[in-house]
C-alpha cells in the first residue's frame, strides 16, 4: 500500500529526482489509463447490474450454499446487539475525554 500512495503523491507534486523514482524507475501510464476510461464504466454497469439482481446469492443458492446471516435470526441480532454496545461504549469513551485534552 506504501508504494502506490508514494508514487501518487510524487505524481501529484511532480518531483522528479528522488530516490524513489532512481528505484522504481519512470512509468508510463497512458496506454492503461486509456483503455481504463473505455473499460471502467462497462465493469461498473456490469458490477451494478450483478448486485442488483443478487447473482451472488443466486450462484450461491445453486451449490446449495446459503446465506452467511439472515438478518432475523438470533446470531444476526446478537451480533448486531454486541457491536452497537462497542460502539456506544467508544463514543462514551471519547465524550468523557474532550476536557481533558
Amino acid at each position: 500500500m506504501v508504494i502506490p500512495l508514494c508514487f501518487n503523491i510524487l505524481q501529484t507534486i511532480n518531483l522528479d529526482n528522488t530516490h524513489f523514482k532512481v528505484i522504481m524507475g519512470n512509468v508510463n501510464l497512458a496506454s492503461f489509463s486509456t483503455s481504463l476510461m473505455r473499460i471502467f464504466p462497462i465493469l461498473l454497469v456490469i458490477l451494478l447490474l450483478l448486485k442488483y439482481f443478487d447473482v451472488y446469492a443466486k450462484t450461491l443458492s445453486v451449490f446449495g450454499i446459503t446465506q452467511s446471516y439472515d438478518e432475523n435470526s438470533e446470531d444476526f441480532k446478537s451480533a448486531a446487539m454486541d457491536g452497537k454496545a462497542l460502539v456506544l461504549d467508544e463514543l462514551a469513551k471519547d465524550s468523557s475525554n474532550v476536557g481533558k485534552n
